[in-house]
């Protein structure tokens, strides 16, 4: 219970689930109507990768750095 408070907290404080964030999630899951959860990850992934290279965030090169 404690974590998911922390969580809650963060992501309200900083707005990391908006959608300037991780990207037009609802309109995504209508776009693709997952079936699986399997499915929806490959499909959210690669729209996120999009989202982010047009907003010029790589995070190949986070990835690297770190």
């Amino acid at each position: 219970m404690a974590k998911e408070w922390i969580l809650n907290m963060v992501n309200g404080r900083w707005g990391l689930t908006k959608k300037n964030r991780v990207g037009p999630v609802s309109a995504w899951i209508r776009e693709r109507g997952p079936k699986k959860i399997e499915d929806w990850e490959e499909f959210y992934f690669e729209k996120l990768k999009v989202f982010l290279r047009n907003k010029e965030i790589n995070l190949e090169a986070n990835r690297l750095a770190n």
